[in-house]
């Protein structure tokens, strides 16, 4: 409420659209019908969805740390001829790398030379403001300046800055000591902010929560109590749709022995959760991908000033057209780039 007020006394983002004659009038509607038949007949409207996880501890060979993202987003915009992996130095931060696409200056997931790496899943609220740091801007900050998830934590607090919207981000840290956990989700809207560990007990006392020891994970929906009052997507398709994702990771995670799991069975975990239609778990062809909405998919083995990541984009156009997590995921070994 305080930084609602704030923007309201600043700001005023009324959209004025008076105008001061009928011939004006008349050509704004032309001008809108026109933008509503493009909205309506050229862009694959699915509901937004996303993916992140995390594994370490007693699931990994050496207790190390392996994440993955996917973005499930509008397809087909053509972004995808404009993918990019890109490798920022600043003079006052840790280097890092970012999975994007040619203009996006922020992070909607990356890795640092630290060993950190930061996602997101969209989580639809009805608390959000623009008197905040922009959450893309954000998660490279966390790049730039944190070595762990204790300065992570630190970074992320309200007296620091304030979130903008709902967004289930999460963050890595392979500099974690042995039996700490490695792997943290932020449940957050504007004002608010609730941090989740593995086998966290709101989430492990939900009905609809199944969590795994030394793992966790989050598609679009969330735990904390008032993450849930002030969710959009209850009672929902969408709301549906998040928990038939979420539903996936456990059976994943449950069919690796202990000490296993490694950057092979995080592609793995990626490419099952990025959606490619009715089977999570089958390609089925061009042609078959209506429903499919998986635009980046990628995985991360994070260590300080070396790292791996896999990133894979969709592909082609049209008919053509073929989900991240059914085309070929590029590798890239990072003691390199540093």
């Amino acid at each position: 409420q305080e930084y609602e007020k704030k923007l309201n006394n600043n700001f005023n983002f009324k959209l004025n659209i008076k105008k001061n004659n009928k011939s004006n009038q008349e050509e704004d509607k032309t001008e809108i019908k026109s933008l509503e038949y493009i909205l309506k007949n050229h862009i694959n409207w699915l509901n937004p969805g996303c993916s992140n996880f995390g594994a370490w501890g007693s699931r990994t060979a050496q207790g190390e740390l392996y994440t993955g993202r996917n973005l499930d987003w509008t397809t087909d915009t053509g972004l995808n001829n404009q993918k990019l992996i890109t490798i920022y130095h600043p003079s006052n931060g840790y280097s890092h790398a970012t999975i994007g696409f040619a203009g996006l200056v922020g992070a909607i997931t990356g890795i640092s030379q630290q060993g950190l790496t930061v996602h997101e899943a969209n989580l639809e609220s009805n608390l959000d403001t623009f008197y905040g740091f922009p959450w893309t801007l954000r998660l490279r900050f966390m790049m730039e300046h944190a070595n762990n998830l204790e300065e992570a934590s630190t970074l992320w607090l309200p007296e620091t800055s304030n979130n903008t919207c709902g967004f289930n981000h999460a963050i890595g840290s392979s500099s974690e000591r042995s039996g700490d956990p490695m792997f943290m989700v932020l449940e957050t809207d504007a004002g608010h902010t609730a941090t989740f560990y593995d086998m966290d007990d709101r989430e492990l006392n939900a009905d609809n929560g199944n969590p795994r020891p030394d793992a966790l994970y989050r598609t679009n929906h969330g735990y904390d109590p008032q993450t849930i009052a002030h969710y959009m997507w209850n009672n929902t398709g969408a709301d549906t749709d998040s928990n038939e994702r979420y539903a996936l990771f456990p059976p994943i995670f449950d069919s690796f022995e202990l000490g296993t799991y490694d950057i092979s069975s995080a592609v793995y975990t990626a490419s099952v959760l990025g959606p490619k239609g009715d089977d999570y778990y089958k390609c089925g062809g061009i042609g078959t991908y209506s429903d499919a909405n998986n635009v980046i998919s990628s995985a991360f083995a994070p260590q300080v000033n070396a790292g791996i990541l896999y990133a894979a984009w969709e592909n082609g156009s049209g008919d053509n057209w073929i989900p991240a997590s059914c085309t070929t995921y590029v590798k890239v070994d990072l003691s390199e780039w540093w």
